[in-house]
């Protein structure tokens, strides 16, 4: 009926007898009935004495060491406050208020602060000129073919009024013009709104007109039946005999970069709006996890329209990397590690488990040097399923609200999957409902700040004031905490697990 329980007794005095002493005892037999019971006994002189028997296969002893000293906290403020109400009172010791704010978030790393998308493709783009850049379905290109096409795109976007803090959509269907036409509204300076070219006329044209697009480059069948407003740039444009072309304007590392739809818990689109110091810091956050360098090969296997894209192309270009442009989805997956060489990947885990039900696939994966899993819990069944191998297995974390990923964490066989830690830069707070924040082993709600957080939602300020609220725990004015609905809780190491949704999104 019940496995936890909290029992108070009374101790009378000791029985007499006639030359000897005696006392209470508590017994332990070495079992517990409940997965955890608190005994409190009331002795004579008015002290109480506490007594925790729990199932050593759901508790470690520390975790109740933990709960016992939270316990004793809470009395002593009770004690000395016995008209404050509950919710003002704290679990937390001074030292562990220090831990949870200052010492699991101790982050602060230097990086390139004054780059933008647009420079670490550049630098790309001049390091390995003669090296594979992209393998495409109907084309492969240098990292100089790239970068000519990409630029010469750019300069016609500028041309058509793509500068710094424009929209400028893309909605192309998956091939080398895809890649060539998402490289050269970054090298125009504009924010880039990615569409993906399968969904509804309808819902593109609506996401265009929401997000104030002023260009889109795609093609007329793309939309056909719909009106837009945005002008409509087609991939060769640029190509033909008196193209308009103008010098694009550089971004700087606060103007916008990104526009991504996103619907969330409301099922309604909202257009997260992230800057290009918040995509240039993330990638710098991922350099000592992913090892990414020339040489390498990147499987591109998400949509366009997903944050995914951002690793799997962005920076895996970034970094000199060769990048195979794949259909969506995991089918095939293994044919093309082994076919290409592949030496890292980005996939969610059930796109994971799919992709290893087909035959041979399991080996193709053991071969990859990085594989990494987000946007979704990943289970311990297929973190089994690649133990012994040299494959470093990265479970990643993050909203798109938060630029990407903010934690991640090298899976292993044998500890359970974790969250992990905070990347360079991100702070991480587990609180209570009233905003205060909780010792390790305690649920909460997850709150999100640093430099990884986006501005907030395109035309939606009273949702933006909604979930990025003020940030009380930080010295730097205007700071912001963003409020993921998302349960978890520290671990002792100042790792976080993940325990579920405070709503009902999937």
């Amino acid at each position: 009926l019940f496995q936890v329980m909290f029992d108070l007794r009374r101790v009378d005095s000791p029985l007499s007898f006639s030359g000897l002493a005696s006392q209470h005892v508590f017994v332990d037999n070495g079992t517990s009935q409940l997965d955890l019971a608190l005994t409190a006994t009331e002795l004579p002189d008015s002290s109480l004495q506490l007594f925790f028997q729990f199932r050593t296969d759901l508790f470690e002893h520390a975790s109740i060491e933990r709960m016992l000293s939270h316990f004793v906290l809470l009395l002593e403020q009770v004690l000395a406050a016995p008209q404050a109400p509950l919710s003002s009172l704290s679990l937390l010791s001074v030292d562990e208020r220090r831990r949870v704010l200052f010492d699991f978030n101790d982050s602060n790393r230097p990086f390139d602060s004054d780059g933008t998308v647009a420079s670490l493709l550049l630098a790309s783009f001049a390091r390995t000129p003669d090296a594979v850049a992209l393998v495409a379905p109907d084309a492969t290109l240098t990292f100089s073919q790239l970068h000519s096409r990409a630029s010469r795109l750019a300069a016609h976007l500028a041309a058509l009024g793509a500068r710094p803090e424009a929209v400028v959509g893309v909605c192309v269907e998956r091939s080398s013009e895809a890649v060539v036409s998402l490289l050269a509204v970054h090298l125009s300076g504009a924010a880039c709104l990615p569409l993906e070219p399968s969904h509804p006329p309808a819902r593109r044209a609506q996401l265009l007109q929401q997000s104030r697009a002023c260009l889109v480059v795609s093609s007329p069948a793309l939309f056909e039946g719909v009106t837009i407003d945005a002008v409509l740039v087609q991939p060769g444009d640029a190509l033909r005999p008196g193209a308009a072309l103008a010098e694009p304007l550089r971004a700087l590392p606060d103007n916008l970069a990104y526009v991504l739809y996103t619907s969330g818990s409301t099922g309604t689109p909202k257009g997260v709006l992230s800057t290009q110091q918040n995509v240039v810091h993330c990638f710098d956050a991922f350099d000592a996890l992913y090892s990414t360098s020339p040489g390498h090969t990147w499987a591109a296997s998400g949509s366009l329209s997903f944050d995914i894209h951002q690793e799997e192309i962005l920076f895996s270009l970034s970094r000199g990397a060769r990048v195979i442009l794949r259909d969506v989805g995991p089918l095939g997956l293994g044919n093309d590690i082994r076919r290409h060489a592949v030496s890292h990947v980005v996939i969610t885990p059930s796109s994971l488990a799919t992709a290893l039900e087909e035959p041979g696939a399991l080996d193709a994966f053991r071969s990859l040097c990085v594989l990494v899993t987000g946007g979704e819990v990943l289970p311990d069944s297929l973190v089994q399923s690649l133990a012994l191998t040299s494959t470093r297995l990265v479970n990643t974390y993050g909203p798109t609200e938060a630029s990407i990923n903010v934690a991640a964490e090298i899976s292993l066989p044998h500890r359970p999957v974790r969250l992990g830690s905070p990347l360079p830069r991100c702070r991480l707070y587990v609180l209570d409902d009233s905003l205060q924040p909780l010792p390790p082993g305690v649920p909460g709600n997850l709150f999100i700040g640093g430099i990884c957080l986006a501005r907030g939602y395109h035309a939606l300020p009273h949702l933006t004031a909604e979930r990025f609220i003020p940030d009380a725990f930080s010295g730097s004015p205007g700071s912001r905490l963003y409020d993921t609905g998302d349960r978890a809780r520290w671990n002792d190491d100042g790792s976080l697990s993940f325990l579920g949704r405070s709503d009902f999104q999937l």
